[in-house]
Formats: C-alpha cells, structure tokens, sequence
C-alpha cells in the first residue's frame, strides 16, 4: 500500500522536483554510510595507537600505518584522522580494544566477527541479539576459530580451513542478511564466515 501511495506521489510531482527528492535521498544514504564507514575506522586507528603502547608514528606502529592506509582509501579526512591518533595518545584518551566474537548462524555456519569498542558488554549483547534473530548463536572462544587459518597479511583475516556450501536460497538470504547486519553494527569491524553461496 505504501509502495502504491509513493508511486502515486512520484507521479503528481513535476519531474525536477521528483528528482532532487531521488538526489537528496541518495545524498542522505551515502553520507551516512560514510560516517558510519569513518566511525568504524576512527576506532582502528585509535586502537591502533593504544595497542602500540601511545606510539602514533605510523613509521613505528604497523599496525597504525595500516589503518591509515585504510582511511585514505576510504577519503578519510587529515583532521579525522589527528583526531582518531589523538583519542589513542592525547590526555584524553579513550579506553578501546580489539575484540573477537565466535558464534554459529543458520545451518551452522560458522562466524568469527572481530570489533572494536570502548564498552565490551554492550558489544556482546548488539552481537548476540542480532546472531540470536536470524536462529543463530554466540559462541565460547575457540568454539569455531579451529575452523579458520589467522593471517595478518596486511591485515586480520580469519581464512576458512573448508567451506560449508549453502544451496537452499532462504538459508543463503538469512545468512546474508545475518552478515549485512553485524557489519552494520557500529563496533564490528569485520565479520567472516565458512558459508558460500550460490552464484
């Protein structure tokens, strides 16, 4: 019905006026997928610092030199970035850390989700609430990381031993959406699965 009304809509509106509505709302969906992608690195970047001991020379700190490369990728601005080095090294720095959750999604898939935040409870309750509604699980530590090879070249990247094939289109549809909504949560950093899904 409300598909209906907004067609309906579009079509009494003059043809200018219905495309600046169509740019303005793109406008507003990119720049906040662009906050939310900055937010995200800002918290690597900090944590960076923080883990290399307050070192925020990216010539020293890999780990930092690496975040930032990411950030310039993503057009990150310069006073972002001072910012995110100076949460991690400044007199008021922020207490962040890495962290790694384990769990299983529908049809047993496997998942390593690895975030980054300043409050670890809340963390792991956003976590297990968006596992828990797609019939999934939070897991212990090791419970599935046995699964996947660690490689940090150039970054964390949990590589799976085997892959679990996922054929049924409702159980590849709950799975991405699964994966789609970790990521979107603000302290996932990255989410990584065995499952596969067909072309």
């Amino acid at each position: 019905m409300q598909l209906k009304l907004d067609i309906e809509y579009n079509k009494s509106c003059m043809a200018g006026h219905s495309k600046w509505k169509q740019i303005k709302h793109k406008k507003a969906a990119n720049d906040q997928q662009r906050a939310k992608i900055f937010s995200k690195i800002s918290k690597l970047i900090t944590s960076a610092v923080i883990e290399g001991g307050g070192f925020s020379d990216p010539n020293i700190n890999v780990k930092l030199r690496l975040a930032i490369e990411k950030a310039k990728a993503a057009n990150m601005p310069k006073d972002n970035i001072t910012r995110a080095i100076e949460k991690g090294s400044g007199p008021d720095r922020v207490n962040l850390k890495e962290v790694i959750y384990e769990g299983f999604g529908p049809h047993g898939v496997a998942l390593v989700i690895h975030a980054t935040s300043d409050n670890t409870t809340r963390t792991v309750n956003e976590v297990r609430t968006v596992i828990d509604k797609e019939g999934g699980k939070l897991g212990v530590q090791g419970s599935v990381a046995y699964l996947f090879k660690i490689s940090h070249s150039p970054e964390l990247e949990y590589v799976p031993v085997f892959n679990m094939e996922i054929s049924d289109k409702a159980v590849s549809d709950q799975v991405i959406r699964l994966l789609e909504n970790l990521e979107e949560l603000d302290d996932v950093q990255q989410v990584f699965t065995n499952a596969v899904f067909p072309e």
